[in-house]
């Protein structure tokens, strides 16, 4: 059609061509379709690069982002400098936040520690931090340190001389906010008593339970598995932890009901009776202490005794 109209618009022009250069008008429509042709595939070509391109970069995407995830379900390191910190916030401030961080550390650390070897690995990436070396022995002492006076600071208790009823943290209205983190320090406290051998480490951690004994009375099964370890080091061990350990039952039993008592003088006494089969100059000592502290706690109350 095309070759039509330019004969009919201008034959001279038209004439020119066919006299100088014939092959000019002689072309079909395929090397039209082979030209599109390769114009389409060269399309399909550059589309395909970007699409390969496009899966390249998604896939390096998600394999950061995996790895990424993976270090964060490692949790964070706990450092020297973090322990430094939160104490001093809990020094300066009694702050709330610092004391959950803190004891969430001393949680991690304990379950890890306390861990099988091959267990760890696991513990550790379901922990939102990791407690590494003498950070443990730091996160330890910023506790024992700290966590009585910011407990008091934020669950405020009446003396008993002027109340003369025991009153327990239970009741107060701002309980319910550290309710969970003060059960899961309890318990860590307990953990922490049975997975030491030292002497002066244990007299360590009784001294700080006599200072925070009012808040295992707000939990029973609590309470009473540190009764039992109680009765285990009046018993066993020597001296101060043994004085330590008759203290915090003495004051527990003030809050017992009978029939919790009466379980508690039972134990005693059969711990009294087992270390008395056995007499020596090492152990009559100890023996005579046992004898002594037991019939002060059965005279709290005669009539179950």
């Amino acid at each position: 059609e095309q070759l039509n109209n330019l004969e009919e618009a201008d034959p001279e022009f038209y004439k020119f061509l066919l006299k100088h250069d014939d092959k000019l008008l002689k072309f079909s429509d395929s090397e039209e379709d082979e030209c599109n042709g390769d114009n389409e595939s060269t399309e399909e070509q550059s589309e395909e690069r970007d699409i390969t391109d496009e899966e390249e970069v998604l896939s390096s995407n998600d394999e950061s982002e995996r790895e990424g995830l993976d270090d964060k379900d490692e949790g964070e390191i706990v450092t020297v400098e973090m322990v430094h910190k939160w104490s001093q916030r809990l020094k300066n401030s009694n702050s709330l936040g610092a004391l959950k961080q803190l004891l969430s550390a001393l949680h991690c650390g304990i379950v890890t520690t306390l861990s099988a070897p091959d267990e760890q690995k696991k513990v550790i990436h379901e922990q939102p931090y990791q407690v590494r070396g003498q950070v443990f022995n730091s996160l330890v002492i910023a506790c024992l340190r700290y966590v009585r006076p910011t407990l008091e600071h934020h669950l405020p208790l009446p003396s008993s001389i002027t109340t003369k009823k025991l009153i327990l943290p239970s009741s107060l209205k701002s309980w319910g906010r550290l309710r969970s983190i003060i059960k899961l320090y309890l318990a860590d406290v307990l953990q922490l008593l049975k997975g030491v051998s030292q002497d002066s480490m244990i007299c360590a951690i009784l001294r700080h339970i006599e200072g925070i004994w009012i808040y295992f009375c707000c939990f029973p099964k609590l309470s009473r598995l540190l009764s039992h370890d109680l009765i285990k080091i009046w018993s066993e061990r020597q001296e101060e932890a043994a004085v330590l350990a008759y203290l915090i039952l003495r004051k527990l039993m003030t809050t017992l009901n009978e029939y919790k008592i009466e379980d508690l003088m039972k134990r005693m006494h059969l711990s009294y009776v087992r270390n008395s089969r056995f007499t020596g100059p090492s152990t009559l000592p100890h023996i005579h202490f046992m004898c002594g502290t037991l019939v002060e706690i059965f005279s709290v109350s005669p009539n179950l005794a």
